[in-house]
């Protein structure tokens, strides 16, 4: 219930750390900043990947504001 609240449709903030599970099985812990999410995918810039990208909030475990 946390995680549907958290990156509602809307949804938006500065640092967001969750564990994410790719297309493959693996799973990573990632933090991302300047974060928004429209219900379906979490947008923003990924710190481990140092880039902007898109992650689908399905895959997203264990979201946690960090700031």
């Amino acid at each position: 219930m946390a995680k549907r609240w958290m990156l509602k449709p809307g949804a938006a903030g500065d640092l967001i750390r969750f564990t994410y599970t790719d297309d493959h099985g693996l799973v990573s812990v990632r933090t991302v900043g300047n974060w928004t999410s429209n219900g379906r995918e979490l947008s923003g810039y990924c710190l481990n990947l140092r880039a902007e990208h898109k992650f689908a909030i399905a895959r997203i475990d264990a979201p946690e504001m960090i700031g």
